[in-house]
C-alpha cells in the first residue's frame, strides 16, 4: 500500500488535484478571454492571470507544506521534486511505499 495512504495523508494529495483542476479551468478561461469568449464573468477580469497563478502557486505550496513524514517530520514532497524526473515526481509520490527521506514504511500519522 502506498506510503501516503498508510500515513493517512492521501486526502492532502486529493486537495492538490482539485486545486490543479481549478487552476487549469481558470487558465482555460484566461486563454478563451483573449479569443473573445467570456466564460464565468462573475470571477472578475478574465484577462488577468492573477487568479489562476495564485491558485496554482497555492496548490504547490499546499502540497509541499502539508505532507509530512510522521517518523522523521520531514517534508518529503520537496525531496521528491528535487530528485525525481519532472515526468514522474507525482507518480512516485503517490505510489511510493516508504518515506523518500528516511525510508520508513507507512505508519499512521501521530496526533500531537
Amino acid at each position: 500500500m502506498p506510503w501516503i495512504v498508510t500515513t493517512g495523508q492521501a486526502w492532502k494529495l486529493k486537495v492538490f488535484y482539485v486545486l490543479i483542476v481549478l487552476t487549469g479551468t481558470l487558465f482555460a478561461r484566461f486563454v478563451l478571454s483573449y479569443n473573445g469568449i467570456e466564460v464565468m464573468p462573475g470571477l472578475g477580469e478574465a484577462r488577468s492571470p492573477a487568479l489562476f497563478l495564485t491558485i496554482g502557486i497555492g496548490a504547490f505550496l499546499w502540497l509541499l507544506l502539508s505532507i509530512q513524514c510522521p517518523t522523521c517530520d520531514a517534508l518529503p514532497v520537496w525531496i521528491v521534486l528535487r530528485e525525481v524526473d519532472a515526468s514522474r515526481w507525482l507518480l512516485d509520490l503517490s505510489q511510493s511505499d516508504r518515506c523518500p527521506v528516511c525510508g520508513q514504511q507507512g505508519s499512521p500519522v501521530r496526533q500531537d
